[in-house]
C-alpha cells in the first residue's frame, strides 16, 4: 500500500550537506561535495499497520521509477542534512 509518492529535485549540494563535506574520504578528491537529501515524511495507511499488527512485520519499500535516471540515496545520521538515522515514529492514537 503506498504511503506517499514524492518528486524530489536532483541531487542537491552546498554548504547544508555539511555532514557529507565532513564525512567524505580525506586524500584531497571530492565526492560528495555538500551533497544532502530532504527531510520526508509519510503517514502509512491503516490498513499496513493492521497487517504489520498482525504478521509482526513492517516493510517500507523505497523505489524509483524505472527509466529516471540517478536512483535514490537515502542519507544516515553522517552524510547530508540532517544528524539522523532513517526513523520511523509509531504514535498510538488516542482512544
Amino acid at each position: 500500500l503506498p504511503a506517499g509518492r514524492y518528486e524530489l529535485p536532483d541531487d542537491p549540494a552546498d554548504h547544508r550537506g555539511i555532514l557529507s563535506w565532513h564525512a567524505q574520504l580525506k586524500d584531497r578528491r571530492l565526492r560528495e561535495a555538500g551533497s544532502y537529501g530532504y527531510l520526508m515524511q509519510a503517514t502509512i495507511p491503516k490498513e499496513a499497520l493492521k497487517e504489520a499488527a498482525r504478521t509482526g512485520v513492517l516493510v517500507l519499500r523505497l523505489a524509483v521509477e524505472e527509466g529516471l535516471p540517478g536512483g535514490l540515496a537515502v542519507y544516515g545520521a553522517e552524510f547530508g542534512r540532517y544528524p539522523l538515522e532513517p526513523t520511523v515514529v509509531l504514535v498510538e492514537a488516542p482512544r
